[in-house]
């Protein structure tokens, strides 16, 4: 990530690494692959979370050592309730006061829900 004005670009790497290019094409093609119809950007520890809600996944960026983890978001829910049912897809994010507890909204479905892990 360059701080002195230049636009700079999200490519994701197949090795769970990531880099910032001035490449805007590189960044779209890399967006439309692996992060389509993103939002919900929360930063917290040096890390950056968002939601891609076409692929329903929670994306995390470490911004120190510049990798990544994907998590499928509803799978892993303790309790119940996932992005599944009637073209519900995850929406915003919200890390929490206590920053124990990461918030999901759901949006597009009959009965939107709130989650939380």
């Amino acid at each position: 990530m360059n701080t002195d004005g230049e636009i700079t670009y999200l490519n994701m790497k197949e090795d769970n690494h990531f880099e910032w290019t001035t490449n805007k094409y590189i960044g779209q093609l890399s967006a439309k692959e692996s992060f389509p119809n993103s939002e919900g950007i929360q930063y917290h520890d040096g890390k950056l979370s968002f939601m891609s809600k076409r692929t329903r996944k929670l994306i995390t960026l470490d911004l120190d050592d510049y990798t990544y983890t994907e998590e499928v978001v509803g799978k892993k829910f303790y309790g119940q309730g996932y992005f599944s049912r009637a073209w519900g897809q995850p929406d915003q994010n919200l890390i929490g006061p206590t920053r124990k507890v990461h918030y999901f909204t759901e949006d597009g479905a009959l009965q939107n829900g709130i989650y939380a892990i």
